[in-house]
């Protein structure tokens, strides 16, 4: 026994099924199409987060760096705008690198402020030392925020 009666199938009824299937399968092609276009709007929110995660960490590492310059070039801790941002990038270095490089902006920072004391108090070998250990640290720079300074490595 057939359910369909082949000989009473009318036009009308084959052009509601052909429709019906038309619209099923033009669903399903759009919906594929939805998911490529989402999987590219993914990718592209990554991108611009490296990028914006980037951007902060370059602001860190120049902070550190023009802050290094300044004590090279001065022989002394720089007391200006270039010292308030290398204490903020110490304490925003916590949450944008590595523990190593966070701690080791901190044993830097402390080092600065232990050459300023040393400097003030007139204990010239003590300060020298530790204008040695500074420089040392700087010349390391690029070996530290290197790993995380690259673009096309995992967000980490």
């Amino acid at each position: 026994m057939c359910s369909v009666l082949w000989c009473s199938f009318s036009w009308e009824a084959f052009a509601t099924l052909v429709t019906g299937l038309s619209a099923v399968i033009g669903a399903g092609w759009i919906g594929h199409r939805q998911m490529g276009i989402t999987r590219r709007q993914v990718a592209l929110e990554e991108l611009k987060l490296r990028a914006d995660l980037y951007d902060q960490r370059m602001e860190i590492y120049s902070a550190t760096r023009e802050w290094f310059n300044a004590f090279l070039q001065e022989g002394k801790i720089p007391q200006d705008e270039r010292r308030q941002k290398f204490i903020d990038a110490v304490y925003t270095s916590e949450f944008l690198f590595r523990p190593e490089v966070s701690q080791s902006l901190r044993t830097w920072y402390d080092l600065g402020v232990k050459h300023a004391m040393q400097t003030a108090t007139k204990k010239h070998d003590d300060a020298l030392h530790t204008s040695k250990q500074l420089t040392d640290a700087s010349n390391t720079l690029h070996e530290l925020f290197g790993p995380d300074m690259r673009v096309g490595d995992p967000i980490s």
